[in-house]
């Protein structure tokens, strides 16, 4: 990491706690990935690499939660033998 990319990723504010719990699926995704690059290359401060660890601990649990959700709402198309058609729930793989 370069000294102006460290800059950048020192200086990054970390969302609050409640503020990753109202983000949308793509930005959590997002700035987990941002998240998981900074600590890939290593060239942070221990205390910050704690502090964005923490953070990437959050926006995955929200991704999760988000996907379990998503999940739960698909439905599949069934055509029952009298040949009509209604939705189910999708089955757990």
């Amino acid at each position: 990491m370069t000294s102006e990319t460290q800059d950048a990723a020192a200086a990054a504010p970390l969302p609050e706690p409640d503020a990753t719990a109202a983000l949308p699926f793509e930005v959590a995704a997002e700035q987990l990935e941002a998240v998981v690059r900074a600590l890939e290359e290593g060239d942070i401060p221990l205390e910050e690499a704690l502090l964005r660890f923490e953070e990437g601990v959050r926006l995955s649990r929200r991704c999760l939660t988000l996907l379990d959700s998503a999940q739960g709402r698909i439905e599949r198309l069934v055509v029952t033998l009298n040949g009509e058609a209604t939705l189910e729930p999708m089955e757990e793989p």
